[in-house]
């Protein structure tokens, strides 16, 4: 179950791969957009950050205001009125002088910031990809060359700029926090960009993957969802993130689909001599 879910997402990996000229480090940064923009923004994100030349990324990414003028304002949440906070005005100044010199095309809409946690808002989360691409701007290089859940920590736990820290959105102060990127959400990351992204790589060389993509996934705490917390209930506890993830396939490609027959739970079931 899981090798046919990681499978299917190699299916975007691919698509990306394709449009971007086989540009890995272009096609990690928009797998990351989609992750920092949540399941509210991350449809939005990746979309923005396929219109984004990658170049202009790394160009950009030698200072940090600067990638968050560019990102802020290709994202749409430079559209703020009535905020006179310095940094505000600033991004906003960057932003205009970086859409005029590489013809940057505004976005038509902006970021959800209803129905999300204050630590998942747009503002944090695109702060956070800055400082991330500001320390490390081959990262995809970076992150090939990992194996353990503890290496993938020590590079991908940022903080968003000192502005968020009593910020959660632009001109309104809150009370102070350091914005870290937590470790639950880095093991999002790692289940749904870094490790699909090292399979399709691997597949790539020639290499083999198998025993070190599985050590990875079995070092990392199971998802907790609606999904899981139900196979959990019933007695199929999971013990690791690959548990969780061939649960979530299971339930969505087989239980939701009434594909019974074509399960090799389902056929047991079906097939077994049940006496009342």
């Amino acid at each position: 179950l899981y090798i046919e879910r990681l499978e299917q997402k190699s299916v975007l990996i691919t698509k990306l791969l394709e449009n971007s000229k086989n540009d890995w480090e272009a096609v990690l940064f928009q797998m990351l957009c989609k992750s920092f923009g949540t399941k509210v923004n991350g449809t939005f994100f990746l979309e923005r950050a396929q219109e984004l030349d990658f170049f202009i990324v790394r160009k950009t990414a030698v200072t940090k205001q600067v990638l968050e003028s560019l990102l802020f304002g290709h994202f749409g949440l430079l559209d703020v009125r009535d905020c006179k906070d310095l940094y505000f005005l600033n991004l906003g100044k960057e932003y205009n002088y970086l859409k005029q010199k590489f013809s940057l095309n505004p976005p038509i809409m902006r970021p959800a910031f209803y129905g999300l946690r204050p630590a998942n808002f747009p503002t944090i989360r695109v702060s956070q990809l800055s400082s991330l691409y500001h320390k490390h701007r081959s990262l995809f290089q970076t992150l090939v060359k990992l194996s353990t859940k503890e290496a993938f920590y020590d590079i991908l736990q940022v903080f968003a700029s000192s502005y968020w820290d009593n910020h959660f959105t632009f001109g309104k102060v809150s009370r102070k926090s350091r914005k870290k990127v937590s470790a639950s959400f880095i093991d999002l990351l790692l289940i749904n960009i870094v490790v699909p992204l090292k399979f399709c790589y691997a597949q790539h060389l020639g290499q083999d993957w198998n025993e070190r993509l599985i050590h990875l996934l079995r070092s990392i705490r199971p998802e907790t969802n609606a999904v899981v917390d139900g196979f959990d209930r019933i007695g199929m506890k999971s013990k690791d993130a690959m548990e969780s993830q061939s649960k979530l396939q299971l339930h969505q490609y087989y239980c939701s689909k009434n594909r019974c027959l074509q399960c090799a739970v389902g056929t047991h079931l079906l097939n077994r001599n049940t006496y009342f």
